[in-house]
């Protein structure tokens, strides 16, 4: 089993209990979870805290490419990213991460965290933890989800009283439309994009995900009055949902991210 950790699970007994359970089984870190270690003032003793369990076991552990690497890749070259997400550096150099915790907190990968912190700091409050601008990117996504729905679609989604399997049959729908579009635009004629989509990529996946959330929200409407915090939030959850997508199952203690996981892998396998 490969199972892909949610940051907030990496300082839960059951882990422990999990590693000491399947000897075999082996664990991802997805390059979100060490961005959200790393984004405030005591990111060495975060560090130190959420990988205690796993410095025991550092050749169990893997770190995924960012998503957005990914979806450059597949965009780049038409075909899925699927088998190059662990790639052999970024194994290294947590793992080192994780000698260095062994040790009490010190050694190269630490120092060299250290030295480029601050800059690593301005850069992640300037993109992914910028609440205002992932607010308005989720007002632009729901707005081209809206006039996707347009008509009778989004009437059912508001009205709740659309079964689970009509809700995911409408994201599927829109998703693949949406997908395809941006495939083309990126120069795949529609053969190539038929066979791609047929791979799963992480960019349908990514359309599956994205769409799922901002159909709740043109459902239930009031983005506007959303906290800006809490879309940051929603939109970092969708990182750990995409990678745990790959293998065998994500471990999470978020309820609403078991959600999107397992609506995630239901529309892979359907769609």
């Amino acid at each position: 089993m490969i199972y892909v950790l949610d940051q907030n699970y990496l300082r839960a007994d059951e882990l422990g209990d999990l590693i000491l359970a399947e000897p075999h089984s082996k664990f991802v870190i997805p390059d979100i979870a060490l961005l959200e270690m790393c984004k405030g003032d005591k990111w060495k003793e975060t560090i130190l805290r959420s990988f205690a369990i796993l410095s025991a076991y550092p050749d169990r552990v893997f770190h995924s490419l960012s998503i957005g690497e990914g979806l450059n890749y597949e965009l780049e070259h038409g075909r899925s990213i699927e088998g190059k997400l662990l790639p052999r550096d970024f194994r290294g150099f947590t793992r080192t991460i994780l000698a260095n915790v062994a040790a009490g907190g010190t050694g190269d990968a630490i120092d060299m965290i250290r030295g480029k912190i601050l800059d690593a700091q301005r850069d992640i409050q300037m993109a992914e933890l910028n609440h205002l601008n992932n607010q308005q990117s989720l007002l632009q996504r729901v707005g081209i989800i809206e006039s996707a729905l347009a008509g009778e679609p989004l009437k059912v989604l508001r009205s709740g009283k659309v079964s689970r399997g009509d809700r995911l049959a409408i994201i599927r729908n829109v998703s693949l439309d949406l997908c395809s579009t941006l495939l083309q635009s990126h120069g795949l004629s529609k053969n190539k994009v038929r066979v791609l989509l047929k791979q799963r990529p992480l960019v349908l996946r990514f359309f599956y995900v994205s769409v799922r959330h901002c159909v709740d929200w043109a459902a239930r409407g009031g983005v506007l009055t959303m906290d800006p915090e809490r879309i940051t939030n929603d939109i970092l959850d969708q990182d750990y949902v995409l990678v745990g997508s790959f293998f065998d199952r994500l471990l999470s203690k978020e309820v609403r991210v078991q959600e999107a996981y397992a609506d995630l892998r239901e529309l892979i396998q359907n769609g």
